[in-house]
């Protein structure tokens, strides 16, 4: 599915988005990207974020900008060791398509009622704040989570099974 806050961004932005989303996924230490200021990096970064929970290994960012530049470097904060990631992602991805196989073939309500019964029944609210709870690994994985996790959970599955 088309990602939603990427829909809505001028040009420039999506730009910097398509950058961003393309070196953090390819576990880039630094890179370049079009300039913006830091309030709209921000902005772009957190909706990517949004738009895609799977990239739970990058927390944060920094920049280093230089005057007269069309360009900034950027650098991405990942919560992992690169190794580490790989593991995790690999992980999570058998795990999203294990869940999501059971319901390939229900209707759009079914899907809907299928996400939502198994984080019910699979998931506990992570009261200790456990480590990772804010993000998919922490529901997906260890079956624990705090509402940000669980709700990057469901964006999760239904991006896996259609559900808009």
């Amino acid at each position: 599915m088309e990602p939603y806050y990427y829909q809505k961004m001028n040009k420039q932005k999506q730009a910097v988005y398509h950058a961003i989303l393309q070196e953090i996924t390819a576990l880039s230490d630094e890179f370049q990207i079009p300039a913006l200021d830091g309030p709209e990096l921000y902005d772009v970064f957190f909706q990517l974020r949004l738009d895609h929970p799977e990239i739970f290994w990058a927390e944060g960012f920094h920049y280093r900008y230089y005057q007269d530049s069309a360009n900034i470097t950027f650098l991405p904060e990942y919560i992992f060791e690169k190794g580490k990631i790989k593991e995790h992602q690999k992980a999570m991805t058998a795990r999203v398509e294990k869940i999501a196989r059971e319901a390939k073939t229900f209707s759009q309500w079914d899907k809907e009622k299928y996400i939502h019964d198994f984080l019910c029944e699979s998931i506990h609210y992570d009261k200790l704040k456990k480590p990772y709870s804010h993000e998919i690994i922490g529901p997906l994985g260890q079956g624990v989570g705090v509402c940000e996790g669980i709700a990057k959970s469901v964006k999760v599955l239904c991006d896996a099974l259609g559900v808009w």
